[in-house]
């Protein structure tokens, strides 16, 4: 399921929180081995922040036509992609 390239939607906005939320209990509530939940927090010139959401939604795309090797789904998985600041820059609000 994808919201495409453009939203404003309050709902769409609600269940981006909710399944931020899943993510959280995720990491007490299911084995390593079935989830994989990473980080990595890095620098970068603020001007490079639409390349990295590029790369970011060609992931996605990816994911969203791979195949399974025609077996029939046997588990839904959510994925999030979250990129966000950690710092302050001169003309970048929090």
């Amino acid at each position: 399921v994808s919201s495409g390239d453009k939203w404003q939607d309050a709902a769409v906005s609600l269940f981006q929180k909710q399944t931020l939320e899943l993510a959280m209990r995720s990491l007490e509530k299911h084995d390593k081995d079935i989830r994989d939940i990473s980080t990595v927090t890095m620098a970068v010139n603020h001007d490079d922040i639409e390349m990295i959401r590029e790369i970011s939604k060609e992931f996605r795309r990816s994911l969203l036509t791979m195949k399974t090797g025609g077996d029939p789904a046997d588990m839904v998985y959510q994925v999030n992609v979250q990129i966000f600041p950690v710092s302050r820059n001169g003309g970048v609000d929090e």
